[in-house]
């Protein structure tokens, strides 16, 4: 992890330490943080703190790896184009002939408006 966000909580909960024991949890944080090393210290309530915030930036630091998975995912969908000759329309994909796919696009409109009592767009002619 490059960085991490320093929440009011963390900061309430320093508020009750002394300097010295302030110094050895933002120490002990940043040791965790930025090279994986866990905290160890024999005050009971720096443990008890330190535990929460770890908790707290483990589960951020997954959010984000989760958040990023997603991210590629629907990058790598948004980035395959359509196969040579297929056209897409009012995001659908139809036949290779556009004209012919357009045809069948307005025959599938005109039904949906036709069920639903609306305007038809256009008429099919034999």
């Amino acid at each position: 992890m490059q960085n991490f966000k320093f929440k009011k909580s963390f900061y309430n909960a320093m508020s009750e330490m002394t300097d010295r024991q302030a110094g050895e949890f933002i120490k002990g944080v940043c040791e965790y943080v930025f090279n994986g090393k866990p905290f160890h210290t024999n005050d009971k309530y720096l443990k008890g703190v330190y535990l929460y915030v770890k908790r707290e930036l483990d589960v951020a630091a997954m959010n984000s790896a989760n958040g990023r998975k997603g991210g590629l995912v629907t990058t790598e969908k948004n980035k395959t184009a359509a196969p040579e000759g297929v056209h897409v329309i009012a995001g659908e994909i139809i036949a290779e002939n556009p004209l012919a796919g357009m045809i069948n696009y307005l025959k599938r409109e005109n039904e949906k408006q036709a069920e639903t009592g609306g305007k038809v767009l256009h008429e099919n002619r034999k």
